[in-house]
């Protein structure tokens, strides 16, 4: 196991699964020269892969790492344990890891920690192990620290099926900062990288959190008043299916928001965080109301919306308010 101060390519990895083409399986980004112009040598980007029983997915994953045709790459994964084929998979690219262990662990989140305690690069990011990164990625990171100061960098995510077709690319949002964040939650975690010093002066992920550990973080972190850079350039697809943390656990999620924004007003109460808050609640009630038909969980979240700041209401939440109000089924969940 070790670091690569070479760029992998596809004559080095095991042949792809029969039928399997583009990338990463046929296809690879363009291999970076092994230094920069000036002799030296690249920023090492440390990747971070939490993964158990995702082994259907998971070989996509590490050779959207591998193949990125990046010369400073350190790759650490992180597995639970898992009783499927994954296992298998991480020993078949067991030479191209810097570590890998498998062991029982509490979860996503103690699994990122762990891996963490273990990196060493400038640069910092996690990829669980259904999501993949896009081609050339990591090249448009290393370029992106080099000629920018920021500490966190977000670039652009697109959503796939588990068949990896493309469902639909995220909105372009050129502006992030806490306020953004807190009300619209636009910030792409496989598409994030984080100035490795930072990130451990701010302390470990959150492991009382197990759905929304990386919202807090990007809290925590813009509480300090950091520098982030939102880029245009697409770094990764998220995969959604049926046994993703995303699509069957929103009601967590959601109430892990709302444990996020009660530690951010105990640290920053202005009427701006507030503000956004509040719109967060607002756009939850209109999901709720909308997409789930479920209006008492609406009307929870439109009198969290007035609790936290009553001026956030507008004339499309009154609506919804007053449908949840004319609604007989409202009753009958009450």
């Amino acid at each position: 196991m070790q670091n690569y101060s070479h760029c992998l390519t596809l004559k080095d990895l095991p042949s792809p699964p029969a039928g399997r083409t583009g990338f990463p399986w046929t296809e690879q980004s363009q291999p970076l020269p092994d230094r920069l112009p000036d002799g030296s040598e690249y920023p090492r980007i440390s990747i971070v892969t939490p993964s158990y029983n995702q082994g259907i997915f998971l070989e996509e994953t590490i050779r959207s790492v591998l193949l990125q045709g990046y010369p400073n790459l350190e790759y650490i994964i992180i597995d639970g344990g898992s009783n499927d084929e994954s296992v298998e998979i991480i020993k078949k690219y067991d030479r191209f890891l810097t570590y890998w262990v498998s062991e029982p662990d509490s979860g996503q989140t103690n699994a990122i920690n762990k891996g963490i305690q273990r990196i060493s690069g400038q640069i910092f990011a996690w990829l669980n192990s259904d999501d993949v990164y896009a081609k050339d990625a990591l090249k448009h990171v290393a370029q992106s620290f080099q000629t920018e100061e920021f500490a966190l960098l977000c670039g652009q995510c697109e959503f796939m099926n588990a068949e990896s077709e493309r469902l639909y690319q995220a909105d372009y949002t050129e502006t992030m900062n806490l306020l953004t964040v807190l009300a619209d939650h636009q910030v792409a975690q496989p598409s994030c990288f984080i100035n490795t010093n930072l990130f451990k002066s701010c302390g470990s992920l959150n492991e009382d959190l197990h759905y929304s550990f990386d919202y807090d973080y990007w809290v925590r972190l813009l509480l300090q008043d950091i520098k982030i850079y939102s880029s245009p350039i697409l770094l990764s697809r998220y995969r959604l299916h049926q046994q993703s943390k995303t699509e069957t656990s929103r009601p967590k999620f959601d109430r892990e928001i709302e444990l996020v924004h009660q530690n951010a007003l105990s640290h920053q109460s202005s009427v701006d965080v507030k503000r956004a808050i509040a719109k967060c609640y607002r756009r939850f009630a209109s999901e709720y109301y909308f997409w789930y038909g479920d209006r008492a969980t609406s009307m929870s979240y439109f009198h969290k919306m007035m609790q936290t700041d009553p001026l956030a209401c507008d004339l499309s939440a009154l609506k919804i308010y007053g449908k949840n109000l004319l609604n007989k089924k409202h009753y009958a969940k009450s």
